[in-house]
């Protein structure tokens, strides 16, 4: 988080991936790494994979992180403007 805080978001992609690759089921970070990856400017499928998979493992997340996660899928992976509103008001709901 600091790295992604400090505007690094090369440092903070590489972070993210450690921190994925020491546990696969870690939605959050899967989740942040989207977020990183699309402000470091990285293919748009490295971008949809880590969207995919935070989406994917959103039942092992609290409620703001999950509606978080499902945002991120309909913006980067699968554009749904309704889904993304949906969610963000899910958020801002709870």
């Amino acid at each position: 988080m600091s790295a992604e805080n400090a505007g690094n978001y090369e440092r903070a992609a590489s972070l993210f991936e450690e921190a994925v690759a020491a546990d696969s089921n870690f939605g959050m970070a899967y989740r942040k790494l989207a977020i990183v990856l699309v402000n470091a400017g990285a293919e748009r499928s490295r971008i949809v994979a880590a969207a995919t998979k935070a989406f994917r493992l959103q039942d092992r997340l609290p409620a703001v992180e999950r509606y978080m996660a499902i945002a991120a899928y309909h913006g980067y992976a699968e554009f749904d403007r309704p889904k993304i509103v949906a969610a963000y008001r899910s958020v801002l709901e709870l």
